[in-house]
């Protein structure tokens, strides 16, 4: 996890990739766990939005101005 932001009492975790992420890692489910995040956001050079799980997303660049957390 790159960077943990906090909104309205909910925690939030944000990945930053080179390349498309194409299965949740460990690490991701463990930061998941370990500070009750309410969602984790892999962020990547692409264009396209897709769900990696439940709690686990990936946006592109561009979605993060998108993310309606705050």
């Amino acid at each position: 996890m790159d960077l943990l932001v906090m909104s309205k009492g909910k925690r939030y975790g944000f990945g930053i990739k080179y390349a498309d992420a194409q299965s949740t890692t460990q690490s991701m489910r463990t930061a998941l766990k370990n500070l009750s995040l309410e969602h984790f956001w892999v962020v990547y050079p692409g264009k396209e939005k897709y769900d990696l799980d439940g709690a686990i997303s990936v946006i592109p660049v561009s979605g993060i101005l998108e993310l309606r957390m705050l």
